[in-house]
């Protein structure tokens, strides 16, 4: 287990981590029992960390393969869960069932989350159950955060104080494989609201990015306007990526394939519809 003493306190940042940290381990300790909703990046991977060593036997990681998820992250999250020495459970959904959902409507993320966590809930009976929302995250607009205050699903790192700057930090210093892993909202971000979702389009997006992926192209975003790719990247990659053979993306389906000068930006479609919390 990591020892608070281990943290580095030289500065004021550092002694403001060492607080933190202990506040989560505290809120962790006081647990009798705790389920996760596990995603496999690093805030749900060091929150993970910290309860099995707290909790052992009494930490169970939950992890949801549905189709807004790429497919290779179930296999990715069961490495990591190995890594950690946590349990984990797999539980498939299909939050397309859901009209919301399917519609991709604005409110999408509240019904798919209340979806998954009620699941998370129906699994753990009358044990805690939390998530790896952060501090910054009330910073964007998720309106899947009802669903978590809805279904009384706590969020101990947020409630740590901890950004994701500093959970970056502790995830590197315990020695996680994903503490560098970019971040991946789900693959309906990545059409505008009120579009139809179906496992044919999420996949086509899904293999769009990997063939990114492999081309070094990390992070990325592959952005769908009817058969319109628009590739969003990292402004120090553009360069690169107008060099590169775009033809995979082309034998995906895609008539055009742009490249969004803008750069790389988190909520795209948030921003656009502007959406009013």
């Amino acid at each position: 287990m990591l020892l608070l003493d281990q943290l580095p306190s030289a500065s004021a940042d550092d002694r403001h981590l060492k607080t933190k940290t202990a506040k989560l381990v505290a809120g962790l300790s006081s647990c009798d029992k705790l389920f996760l909703a596990f995603s496999g990046g690093a805030d749900s991977a060091l929150l993970a960390f910290f309860a099995h060593n707290i909790l052992h036997d009494k930490f169970q990681a939950v992890y949801f393969a549905t189709p807004l998820a790429p497919a290779e992250e179930k296999a990715e999250a069961e490495a990591l869960a190995m890594q950690i020495g946590c349990k984990l459970k797999v539980c498939v959904l299909n939050p397309l069932e859901l009209n919301e959902v399917r519609n991709n409507l604005p409110s999408r993320c509240y019904f798919c989350k209340k979806l998954m966590l009620t699941a998370l809930k129906k699994m753990a009976v009358n044990a805690m159950c939390c998530d790896g929302s952060n501090a910054d995250d009330a910073k964007e607009y998720r309106p899947g955060a009802q669903a978590l205050a809805e279904l009384n699903i706590v969020s101990p790192l947020a409630d740590a104080g901890l950004n994701k700057k500093e959970i970056r930090s502790l995830a590197r210093f315990c020695g996680l494989s994903v503490w560098d892993k970019p971040s991946s909202p789900c693959l309906a971000t990545r059409f505008p609201y009120n579009c139809l979702l179906t496992e044919e389009n999420l996949e086509q997006v899904r293999q769009g990015e990997l063939i990114l992926h492999q081309a070094g192209f990390n992070p990325c975003r592959l952005r769908v306007h009817n058969n319109l790719a628009r590739v969003q990247l990292e402004k120090n990659n553009q360069a690169a990526f107008l060099a590169a053979d775009t033809a995979g993306l082309y034998k995906l389906g895609f008539d055009f394939v742009t490249l969004d000068i803008a750069g790389l930006t988190s909520g795209d479609f948030d921003k656009k519809e502007k959406i009013n919390e």
